[in-house]
C-alpha cells in the first residue's frame, strides 16, 4: 500500500521523537526533512550503510578524552549499544540522558545533552538563568503548508516563506514585540501586553492575505520562562501554541 509523505512523517515523530507525538508542527517539519534530505533510493543506501557499518578493534584504540552519551529510552539505537561503546573505550565517561527521543536536541530537556557536552569540552559547569515575567506570547502557522510546498514546488515554497518572513518580522518589531524563533512555517513572538500582541496578529492576517498567505495566529497571556538564550518556555507558551492549533 502507497503512503504519503505526510503519514511517513507522522511514523517517524511516534517512533523517533515520541515526546514530539501529535505534534502537527514537528510532524510538518519531518516530512519536509524527508523530502528535501534525499530520494527514497538515497534514504535506503544510507539505512543500509548504517547497519552493515563495522568499526572493527577502532574504538579500542582511540585515546582521546571521550564521552558517550545516550538517550535511555530511544528506539532507533537501543540504550546498550551505547553502554557496549563506553565499555569499549579506554578511560570513556559514560552519560545516560532521561527520554525517549533519537534526536536528543528536541525532547524538552535537550539542554541536559547539550549541558553535558560543554562541561565535557570545556571542564567547567554550566549555569543558566531563568528569569520569570509576565507576557503575551503569540504563536502564528501556515495553513496547509505542507500540502502547499508540495504542489508549488521549493523555489516558489521558498520565495513564499521569505515574504512570510519580510511581513511578519516588521509587523512584530512596529508593534513592540520580539521574534522569539521560527518555527519553520511559522514564528514564536512575545509582546509586553496583549493588545500589542492581538493587534499584531489581526495586522498579519490582513498583511499576509494580501499576498496570498494564509496563517492561523494564536495569543495567550501570563506568565513565561525567559532563558538566558533568549527562548522562552512556561504553560503559556503551551497554551499559546493550543490556541493556534
Amino acid at each position: 500500500m502507497a503512503s504519503t509523505w505526510g503519514e511517513d512523517a507522522t511514523f517517524m515523530v511516534n517512533f523517533e521523537l515520541p515526546s514530539q507525538n501529535g505534534n502537527e508542527g514537528v510532524s510538518r517539519w519531518m516530512a519536509r526533512l524527508c523530502r528535501f534530505s534525499a530520494s527514497p533510493n538515497d534514504f535506503l543506501k544510507q539505512l543500509e550503510s548504517i547497519v552493515t557499518l563495522d568499526a572493527g578493534d577502532a574504538p579500542e584504540r582511540i585515546q582521546a578524552p571521550t564521552q558517550v552519551t545516550h538517550v535511555k529510552g530511544d528506539r532507533v539505537l537501543p540504550v546498550a549499544g551505547g553502554r557496549v561503546l563506553a565499555s569499549i573505550i579506554p578511560g570513556a565517561t559514560y552519560l545516560e540522558i532521561e527520554g525517549d527521543d533519537h534526536m536528543a536536541w528536541c525532547m524538552p530537556n535537550w539542554r541536559d545533552t547539550t549541558d553535558s557536552y560543554i562541561e565535557f569540552a570545556t571542564g567547567q559547569s554550566t549555569h543558566s538563568t531563568v528569569t520569570r515575567k509576565f507576557a503575551s506570547v503569540l504563536f502564528t502557522d501556515i495553513v496547509n503548508s505542507t500540502r502547499q510546498s508540495s504542489t508549488v514546488g521549493d523555489t516558489s515554497w521558498r520565495e513564499t516563506l521569505e515574504g512570510h518572513d519580510r511581513v511578519t518580522r516588521d509587523l512584530i518589531d512596529r508593534h513592540g514585540g520580539r521574534v522569539v524563533k521560527s518555527t519553520g512555517d511559522g514564528l514564536l513572538a512575545v509582546f509586553d501586553v496583549p493588545s500589542q500582541a492581538v493587534s499584531c496578529a489581526a495586522d498579519m492576517l490582513r498583511s499576509l492575505a494580501d499576498i496570498g498567505i494564509a496563517i492561523r495566529a494564536g495569543v495567550h497571556a501570563g506568565e513565561i520562562e525567559l532563558l538566558d538564550d533568549g527562548d522562552i518556555t512556561g504553560i503559556a507558551v503551551n497554551l499559546a501554541a493550543r490556541v493556534e492549533q
